[in-house]
């Protein structure tokens, strides 16, 4: 199978990325090997470069103080007799050559008031001037010192000079005068030894006066008497300026970067600085650089070959594995395995693939198998609702029943027909406990929990399970065991399941134990644990580990149900259940509820007989027989009724009773109406009126959540259909 497009091929990727790879890593090598070797060269060459500055400094400092000390010298001579006389000074500082040799710019000599007395040349014009204005002059003659100048225009001269003046002093080392001696710049003067020195190269030199940031003389003579940049502009000039020595790499003002290398004279407060182009200081690095990239990119063109024709070779069980994969997939093509050619990676990746392969066979199986069971699952969920439909109705046509039963024992407490009324209604709540399971099987149901004690219901469901079995039962509960908060209907068909399990377990009979005692976890959370055992043939281990799955069942008529709904029921009462069992060796269900937190008072027998009300109950019921049968009850314990089919008409009638007498003391309304308004909108209506009127809700439907906890949802109480008489009175008992 070719790809669309070749740049999207595993080889083009791979061969790229690793030569990618390959070329970073070798120019980042021959930049760092360039960066460390221009550090080390800069180094060195700043060190060397910073040793000849220190000899051409040393040099310059010894010119200029050989100079002082001769003027020293000829200053010595000169006494106060003589600088009275002019001639005879004049003819002293003609016999002095030596200041012409040291200094080509000549000489002169003052008195204390800085006025020249003689000079040499005498042809200089110098005699007369006075030059007590200048600092090395007035230092001299003032503090009896040696000074130098700054680099100026000479008076005389008017070319660039710098003086040395020394005090000129009697015997008792009074100052009477100075001499100076001036060397002219632009004439050859002593600095020009420094273009003789062996610089070497593209090194050039620069004298520097530090108070004045002022080129005294440079390798380059048109840079003398340059003015450098003011303080602030270039950072490394003014660092060197500032007391800086040794090396280092910064930009001229010409806009040159070069290395430079400073050393201080401190006779005269001077720098010599020697300068060195960076590129000529770096060239042996520039050249090894070049080298290196061209190796780079020959050796990065050889790698990406190479890559290439590896990564095709090693991949080309990959090209024949997926053009055989393409062949599979062509209709009619039955899973042949893939040959692996290797035991490498493409190796396992191949062997894998056949698992895959082989995997993906297998799902499909039990995809078809599923199929058939979600097709299972909707059928009996159409069984369900009809289920579900039928047990509704059958719940009012028992509502009725039940009515009708109670309001007869009510008539004729004593009569003949009175203990079959009772045998009959007791046989009726068996059927109304089938309702409920039916409704539970339908719908889930939630269970509305009511605290009491599961002894003896629970005793009693199970012998009701076990009627016409040879099995034998045994209890044994803890005498103080704690009460419990469950739904009687959906716990009774928990135990119902149980039981007839454990029954078609022990086909030639045996014996069921149940036990039941308390239990406080870690957590100091307080549990009821029942357990149910039988003696039966046991299960595997496979039995167990599906036993709660949907339509799981190891019966031939079995549908897989009941115990998926024990597990369902246990946990909406926030319980668990689990088994145990081995084979041969029986099977024991352990169902754990959580204890209820309040103590729960026996009810007193016959409670609706001490019952009587006092005013209107408002009654929602859209099936008439019910409603008669409810209006007969209320009557019969005192109460008058306001009976309506509709919301909207019970919304009326309270409305009026809010405007008028106010009769009406509380409401029955049904969850439910047809094609209208139910319970739970009316009583929207009701609070808006009066937020405080009781209200009680009653459905037919035990999977309703306003059943399990109807204050939660506004109401006061709430009673299921069908209801016997008693339950009627303990759910008007909630309403104040």
């Amino acid at each position: 199978m070719p790809l669309k497009r070749p740049w999207q091929s595993l080889k083009t990727r791979l061969t790229l990325v690793t030569t990618l790879v390959w070329l970073v890593s070798l120019w980042a090598l021959a930049l760092s090997v360039g960066w460390s070797q221009r550090s080390e060269l800069e180094a060195n060459f700043g060190n060397s470069q910073h040793v000849a500055a220190a000899v051409i400094a040393d040099l310059v400092g010894h010119q200029l103080n050989d100079r002082i000390e001769s003027l020293k010298a000829i200053a010595r001579m000169v006494t106060p007799e003589l600088l009275k006389d002019k001639l005879a000074l004049q003819q002293f500082l003609d016999t002095r050559p030596s200041l012409m040799v040291l200094f080509n710019g000549g000489g002169y000599i003052t008195g204390l008031e800085g006025v020249a007395l003689a000079s040499i040349p005498a042809a200089a014009g110098r005699v007369g001037i006075r030059y007590l204005e200048r600092p090395h002059v007035l230092k001299a003659l003032t503090e009896n010192s040696v000074a130098l100048s700054d680099i100026v225009v000479g008076a005389a001269l008017k070319t660039p000079v710098f003086s040395i003046a020394v005090p000129v002093d009697d015997e008792t080392g009074n100052v009477k005068g100075c001499l100076v001696g001036v060397i002219d710049l632009s004439k050859p003067n002593f600095l020009n030894y420094l273009d003789q020195s062996s610089l070497g190269g593209a090194t050039g030199y620069l004298l520097i006066t530090r108070s004045q940031r002022l080129i005294i003389t440079s390798s380059d003579r048109s840079r003398t008497m340059e003015q450098l940049p003011p303080k602030g502009v270039n950072p490394g000039i003014d660092a060197f300026l500032e007391g800086a020595n040794g090396s280092r790499v910064l930009v001229t003002p010409k806009g040159v970067e070069v290395l430079a290398s400073v050393e201080h004279i401190p006779i005269a407060n001077w720098y010599v600085a020697l300068n060195t182009p960076t590129h000529e200081v770096f060239a042996p690095i520039r050249v090894l650089q070049d080298r290196m990239l061209v190796f780079v990119f020959v050796l990065t063109l050889l790698t990406g070959a190479a890559n290439w024709i590896l990564l095709r070779r090693q991949l080309l069980p990959v090209v024949t594995t997926i053009d055989k994969l393409a062949q599979m997939a062509e209709p009619g093509r039955k899973f042949e395995p893939l040959p692996v050619p290797r035991t490498n990676e493409i190796g396992n990746l191949i062997e894998a693939l056949n698992l895959l392969l082989q995997e993906r066979e297998r799902r499909d199986a039990e995809r078809i198998q599923l199929e058939a069971l979600i097709s299972q699952n909707q059928r009996m969920e159409a069984l369900g609702l009809l289920a579900g439909g039928i047990a509704h109705d059958f719940n009012n046509l028992l509502a009725a029943i039940f009515g009708n039963m109670e309001l007869a024992l009510v008539k004729d407490k004593n009569g003949p027909a009175s203990p079959y009324l009772v045998k009959t209604l007791e046989t009726l709540g068996r059927a109304r406990n089938l309702t409920q399971q039916l409704m539970t099987f339908s719908k889930g149901g939630h269970p509305e929990l009511r605290s009491g004690p599961l002894f003896p219901f629970v005793e009693e469901t199970a012998r009701f399970a076990l009627s016409g079995s040879t099995v034998r039962l045994e209890i044994h509960a803890a005498a103080d065991l704690w009460p419990c908060r469950y739904d009687h209907n959906q716990i009774g068909q928990v135990i119902d399941n149980l039981v007839i399990n454990a029954v078609q377990a022990m086909p030639q009979g045996g014996k069921i134990r149940i036990t039941a005692a308390n239990r406080v976890d870690a957590e100091q959370r307080r549990w009821i644990d029942l357990s149910v055992t039988d003696s039966g043939s046991g299960m595997t281990a496979e039995t167990r580990d599906r036993l709660f799955e949907p339509f799981y069942t190891t019966k031939e008529l079995g549908h897989g149900l009941g115990l998926t709904t024990c597990y369902s029921i246990v946990t909406k009462h926030g319980g668990s259940i689990r088994v145990e069992s081995e084979l041969g060796q029986g099977t024991t269900f352990h169902v754990s509820l959580p204890a209820a937190e309040e103590v729960v008072a026996a009810k007193p027998a016959h409670a609706s007989e001490g019952h009587r009300g006092h005013g209107s109950l408002l009654v929602l019921e859209d099936d008439a027989a019910i409603g008669q049968i409810l209006e007969e009850m209320l009557v019969s314990l005192g109460y008058g009724v306001v009976r309506v089919a509709t919301g909207q008409e019970a919304l009326n009638a309270f409305e009026a009773d809010r405007k008028g007498p106010q009769s009406l003391v509380g409401a029955i309304l049904d969850l439910t109406i047809r094609g209208g308004l139910g319970g739970q909108e009316v009583l929207a209506g009701v609070r808006t009126l009066d937020d405080k009127f009781p209200v009680m809700v009653a459905s037919g439907y035990s999977e309703a959540p306003v059943l399990a906890n109807p204050s939660a949802h506004g109401f006061r109480a709430a009673i299921k259909k069908p209801y016997l008489r008693e339950e009627l009175v303990a759910a008007l008992n909630l309403l104040w």
